[in-house]
């Protein structure tokens, strides 16, 4: 059985709340614990009681943090990119030629900064879509007129929304997806265990924008209450649907039964109006999240619609506030400092981030002509095949898929590509709008429209036409790397090819320990459930069988199970079920960089020690808050938890029976 000792040593200002799935729990038997105080402790532990914190004590000890800020490897990187980006707006103020990526980056700088322009405007051509809202006068109507706004701008209504994208059955043709209503201000605010005093911030937001629009304050607050109201109905609607029957949350439907969702309104003119077809088509639907539709539903009737008009208008207000008036920009800003505890942010660098957000697509081409790097993409490539050649090994000696699995998992491995830097193809909408600058006439809000505007007719020109599995973007500025398995390809940007990650200067082992890890971590999410329904070509088809299906359940029960028992001290647990795909990855890419370290003591050594830099975190309370309810377990079990499954990582630090590594080899687990 496992031997878990209690760990004397924790990390400074690190709380329950950074464990990113958590839910408090009486301490067990056997638990293993992390002391949360490091800044009270003398000393790093050692390598052999908590080997995260050992590599990171200091580092962790000499960051000063407030309650809403965060740090960890990637910020570094982060303000690296950032660096280049501001460099190019401050060229493109120089372009003197129309139409040119600068040239329309500075207009949009120029707009965004031109605060008299933006008062003038007011609500610029949103004053017509807020006119049409606002004078329905049936909750038919309303569906109608939101249609025809959704097949304009794309903007979300609260009965669903329209967007094109790559079939993901037969991955040959352009689709219509019907998707659900966004949660505003993150999921965390309507789960079981929300902070009622974020709830109540968040309904002043709203009750803001509509008084702000003009909205009696009475009316205001009402419609506020009833907004956050429903969206916890659409949250409990999704939270209900265990994600294990429907991994990818969508199902292909006629638009005849996407209709019958809707028990209140006839849809067809609303699929109509938005641009996908009428009663007279008789194509199909990709609809996201059917469940959370029907919840919907449920409030569109005639005696809502005061209230549905004052979801619409705040959803528009929200999503376009920073680019309103100055009244709605200090109100977000405001509602943001206290909702997430943020400092306020010196001008210059907010309208940077600003313009970013905007149009990042241009700001991430001109970003990659500034990094285009043979010798750094043949490098990686190179690690990228051994990877994929102890993947190989791996799958060959499986104790859990079938002969048949086997050889369509290598199939799927040596289709498998890797995209580093920049994507083959821009989005077609990128060269399709203009920005007036401010001398031109030109005013921010009408110049983000324009923008909007051409995605919405360039999505719509793809509509059922063919597709090449190319045209999905990403972004090199992007400090990150996914696999996508609806093209089969591990995604690398630019941006993440720094220190401490990657170095051409780096030896094999400090390769390993950074951009192969991650790499291997990626590659791992081809064989879990969700890449088990995508094949080599990324179209949806389940390769594998039944008996494959319950040889991983039974696996992933025994990983769940193990990293449940990361405890902190006043009981905070990770979630091991909700983790458990991450948790996989995690194992897969140190068991991967592992084999391809070799033997070598001091190699191993300064393998996992690279891993654990990489991986080093440090957040304020309020920040960690922000991080909970995803897939990712903290970083610290994303150390430990990995390293005491590893049998190397005994041989390379002595690890033995008594230390709070130690977990005895039965009960170390792993899929590959």
């Amino acid at each position: 059985m496992m031997l878990r000792k209690k760990i004397k040593y924790g990390f400074a200002a690190f709380s329950a709340a950074f464990l990113f799935c958590t839910a408090p729990v009486s301490a067990a038997p056997g638990d293993f614990f992390a002391d949360i105080s490091a800044e009270h402790t003398e000393k790093a532990p050692r390598p052999q009681d908590d080997f995260y914190l050992s590599v990171n004590y200091d580092w962790i000890r000499s960051l000063n943090l407030s309650e809403g800020e965060s740090r960890d490897m990637f910020c570094p990187m982060e303000d690296k990119a950032e660096l280049v980006l501001g460099g190019i707006t401050t060229a493109a103020s120089l372009e003197p030629e129309k139409n040119t990526d600068f040239s329309r980056i500075s207009a949009l700088y120029a707009c965004l900064n031109d605060e008299s322009g933006r008062e003038k405007a007011g609500y610029g051509e949103l004053s017509e879509v807020f006119e049409a809202i606002d004078s329905a006068e049936t909750v038919q109507e309303y569906a109608e007129r939101l249609g025809s706004i959704m097949g304009t701008y794309r903007f979300t209504a609260w009965f669903g929304g329209f967007d094109v994208e790559r079939d993901w059955q037969e991955g040959k043709i352009y689709v219509p997806v019907w998707g659900v209503p966004q949660l505003r201000y993150g999921d965390e605010l309507y789960s079981n265990n929300a902070d009622e005093n974020r709830i109540k911030l968040a309904e002043e937001h709203v009750a803001g924008l509509l008084m702000l629009y003009g909205r009696d304050a009475k009316r205001a607050r009402e419609s506020a209450e009833k907004i956050i109201s429903m969206q916890r109905r659409l949250a409990d609607a999704r939270n209900a649907v265990p994600i294990v029957e429907n991994p990818f949350g969508r199902v292909r439907m006629s638009a005849a039964e996407l209709s019958e969702i809707y028990t209140h309104i006839d849809l067809m003119p609303v699929l109509e109006a938005a641009g996908i077809g009428g009663a007279e088509d008789n194509h199909t639907v990709d609809v996201k999240e059917p469940e959370v539709l029907q919840a919907a539903d449920e409030f569109i009737v005639q005696e809502n619609l005061p209230v549905l008009k004052d979801y619409a208008l705040v959803y528009i207000l929200d999503a376009f506030e920073d680019v309103l008036t100055p009244a709605y920009e200090r109100e977000a800003e405001s509602f943001r400092r206290d909702f997430y505890r943020t400092s306020p942010t010196e001008k210059s660098a907010k309208m940077q981030h600003k313009a970013e957000q905007i149009i990042p697509e241009l700001y991430g081409r001109q970003y990659a002509l500034l990094f285009e790097d043979d010798e750094t993409r043949q490098d990686i490539m190179m690690l990228a095949e051994e990877i994929k050649s102890a993947y190989r090994r791996k799958i060959d000696s499986s104790d859990w898929m079938s002969v048949e699995a086997k050889e369509y998992a290598k199939v799927k491995l040596d289709s498998m590509r890797v995209k580093i830097g920049a994507p083959e193809k821009w989005p077609l909408y990128i060269d399709s709008f203009t920005f007036k600058h401010p001398r031109d006439g030109g005013v921010l809000i009408d110049n983000v429209l324009a923008l909007y505007k051409a995605k919405a007719k360039a999505a719509g020109a793809q509509l059922f036409s063919e597709c090449d599995g190319t045209e999905e973007s990403f972004l090199p500025q992007t400090v990150n790397a996914f696999y996508r398995p609806s093209e089969n390809a591990v995604i690398i940007p630019e941006a993440l090819l720094q220190k401490p990650f990657y170095d051409k200067k780096y030896d094999r082992i400090e390769k390993l320990g950074g951009i192969g890890v991650i790499m291997a971590h990626e590659m791992s999410h081809s064989f879990d459930t969700v890449g088990a329904q995508f094949d080599a070509d990324g179209c949806r088809r389940r390769w594998w069988t039944d008996e494959d299906e319950k040889a991983y359940r039974e696996k992933i029960c025994r990983i769940s199970e193990y990293y449940s028992r990361y405890v902190s001290e006043d009981g905070q647990r990770t979630n091991g079920e909700q983790t458990v795909t991450e948790n996989i990855a995690d194992l897969g890419g140190i068991s991967v960089v592992t084999e391809l370290a070799g033997e070598k003591t001091d190699d191993l050594r300064r393998l996992y020690t690279k891993a654990a830099v990489c991986w080093r975190a440090k957040a304020g309370t309020e920040a960690l808050r922000r991080k909970s309810g995803g897939v990712h377990a903290l970083p610290h079990v994303r150390i430990d938890a990995v390293m005491s499954a590893t049998d190397a990582f005994y041989r390379a630090f002595d690890v033995e029976k008594g230390d709070c590594m130690y977990v005895e080899p039965e009960d170390r687990v792993g899929l590959w």
